[in-house]
């Protein structure tokens, strides 16, 4: 992406933008709260704080300048409090992270979603004045989807079916107080975003949608209604119709789809098996891209973006029972979120060494299966007949 100033973003070295609050500006921030300096009072120090910060970005050589987010209380809730229709109160509880509460406002929807005059607007504009020809200004946000998870989290769930019906009419209406992007951008999403409604309402933000498929859509080919997966069986039959693609040093059979889905026209449909299950049922993999443009390998090297996201989640239902727990209460999925992220942590690391999950859970199923014969072991030795050891395993 090519920026002002002949800058090209991104750049060969950079930083998210978040750096360490002074003191001075630590001090001020509870003042204000305490309510013995006024808000003018804390924009000037806030100020000092920035001009500060971005003196040292440029004396230390980068190109992009941030004001360190200085004037944010949190990294993604302040973002959220500029919004029309969003309110927050001091917690009581706190939010789990890392083990500990995190002593951040409870934030929920007090109405509609809309934006007017957002603060974050003149926090850029006060950075992207210090500019010169060597660097550009950078502002973080957070995504739609951090935003949505805010406002179905359990304990704001309920207060948010006061005023939306369902989750895709609030996506909708996140989606609507998004900035037209600069650049070509793309929304990222898995197979419940994809529904007509919500693309079309990132279409007319400037974002593509590039999302996972179920199986089951209906697509069109030559006018004719058939189901994605029945129309995979029969492509599959012979790979003379799929493109053998590498993403991410793995290669797949991808089929190439252009035409219209069920509610939706004019996409690209892809359809994707791993080289060595190629045929299988159960390993088709599908999406969707509303930008035509894009080539095969485009369209998956932009979606793997977000493929982390969906490792994580098949592996836990695979391996660590996730699809097996039905939990209603927030305590009662904090607590399972725990246990489930520890697991799949020590999946990762618990072997001494970083590994990708299944080998780690591998790796640890052997270790624990070698403890279980080991103790039967040292049972029998202590043990003098079998109904003796029988009593002690039993």
């Amino acid at each position: 992406m090519k920026m002002n100033n002949n800058i090209k973003a991104p750049c060969r070295y950079d930083f998210v933008g978040s750096f360490l609050r002074p003191d001075y500006l630590k001090k001020a921030r509870a003042d204000f709260e305490n309510g013995a300096i006024t808000a003018e009072q804390l924009k000037e120090v806030e100020d000092k704080a920035i001009l500060d910060l971005v003196a040292k970005q440029k004396k230390a050589g980068y190109h992009i300048i941030t004001d360190g987010e200085f004037r944010r209380a949190t990294w993604h809730l302040d973002f959220m409090w500029g919004f029309n229709g969003v309110g927050h109160s001091k917690t009581q509880t706190g939010l789990p992270f890392h083990g500990e509460a995190a002593m951040i406002d409870d934030t929920y929807l007090t109405g509609k979603v809309s934006v007017g005059d957002h603060p974050f607007v003149e926090h850029f504009k006060f950075v992207k004045a210090l500019e010169d020809e060597n660097t550009v200004a950078k502002q973080t946000i957070p995504a739609p989807a951090q935003f949505l998870e805010q406002m179905i989290m359990p304990f704001a769930l309920e207060n948010t079916k006061k005023y939306y019906n369902d989750t895709e009419e609030l996506v909708q209406d996140i989606a609507k107080e998004l900035s037209t992007p600069p650049v070509q951008s793309y929304f990222l999403c898995d197979c419940w975003y994809v529904s007509e409604k919500i693309i079309n309402t990132f279409a007319v933000q400037g974002f593509h949608t590039i999302g996972a498929l179920k199986t089951n859509r209906l697509l069109y080919p030559l006018g004719m209604k058939k189901k994605l997966s029945e129309l995979a069986a029969e492509l599959s039959v012979t790979h003379k119709n799929f493109d053998l693609v590498t993403v991410k040093g793995r290669n797949y059979y991808v089929y190439r789809y252009e035409g219209n889905l069920n509610g939706i026209e004019n996409a690209i449909v892809l359809f994707s098996y791993p080289e060595k299950a190629f045929g299988k049922p159960k390993a088709l993999r599908a999406f969707l891209c509303m930008d035509v443009s894009l080539s095969t390998n485009e369209i998956l090297d932009n979606y793997v973006c977000r493929w982390p996201i969906e490792v994580f989640f098949r592996q836990c239902k695979d391996k660590l029972a996730l699809d097996s727990y039905q939990i209603r209460s927030a305590q009662g999925i904090r607590r399972y979120w725990l246990i489930m992220s520890f697991a799949h942590y020590m999946c990762v690391v618990g072997t001494g060494e970083v590994c990708p999950f299944e080998t780690g859970y591998h790796k640890i199923s052997d270790i624990i299966q070698m403890e279980k014969y080991l103790t039967l072991y040292q049972c029998a030795r202590e043990c003098n007949d079998f109904d003796s050891f029988v009593k002690v395993v039993a």
